[in-house]
């Protein structure tokens, strides 16, 4: 059995402690938990490395994530996480892994829900990654509800490329529930673009100013090219400034 009862006792005492603690540091309005039909498969955009915290806090039982086989190297922190939540291992790279649908499969038909980061990394620049079309072909092996969600504000407050959490504001929430049925009568691109229009989220348009110290800090990360004289790996900042070693900027 891949599921067990402890999985849902962590799910609980953790929603306790994360619900507030997300709600403080990230200003995030998170939506009140919801019931859904047991095997349903949960997917969202990817934005903060709190994510699964976020998404968690939107359903009443346990998710379980699909999760890189990187977190697993550890030898200590990978036995812990999955005796405790026992997320689906996927190789980090791999557009099909056989056993990650397998497993999703046997998740499913215990009556587990399994929830997908679909970009597969978190957002660089905000806009949505690259969503691989198989995840089509999951929805329909799995036969159960497609549950939407999107995180408004997470690229803002918390980018992948900073040290630190802006002050701004989010919204977690559910954006709509597609019924089994209802998936029958698409074709895969109408179901493939449901899903990108769900998913997709732009931080510019929801919310204008994200406010902090060393805003700047760490940029270098993505932009590794100056933008006045064009020499790759001569950009560093400080504080709020970005520098170029060549040119001054």
């Amino acid at each position: 059995m891949w599921i067990k009862k402890r999985h849902q006792f962590v799910t609980s005492f953790l929603r306790i402690i994360f619900r507030p603690f997300l709600k403080i540091k990230y200003k995030a309005v998170i939506e009140k938990p919801i019931s859904i039909e047991d095997g349903s498969l949960v997917i969202c955009n990817h934005t903060t490395s709190m994510d699964q915290f976020f998404v968690g806090c939107l359903f009443k039982k346990h998710l379980y994530y699909m999760a890189s086989i990187d977190l697993f190297q550890h030898r200590f922190i990978g036995k812990a996480v999955e005796f405790l939540v026992n997320p689906i291992k996927k190789e980090k790279g791999k557009k099909s892994d056989l056993k990650a649908v397998k497993d999703c499969l046997k998740v499913s038909k215990e009556g587990g829900n399994i929830c997908i980061f679909v970009e597969g990394n978190r957002s660089f620049s905000g806009a949505l990654g690259n969503v691989d079309k198989s995840i089509v072909k999951l929805v329909r092996l799995l036969k159960k509800p497609l549950v939407i969600c999107n995180i408004k504000g997470g690229y803002g407050t918390e980018p992948r490329w900073g040290n630190s959490v802006r002050k701004g504001k989010m919204h977690v929430g559910v954006k709509e529930i597609i019924p089994y049925e209802k998936i029958l009568d698409m074709d895969n691109d109408e179901l493939y673009h449901l899903i990108i229009d769900g998913i997709t989220v732009n931080d510019y348009d929801f919310y204008s100013e994200y406010n902090g110290t060393n805003l700047a800090e760490s940029i270098e990360r993505i932009l590794y090219i100056c933008p006045v004289c064009h020499r790759m790996h001569t950009i560093y900042s400080k504080g709020d400034y970005i520098f170029c070693k060549e040119c001054g900027l």
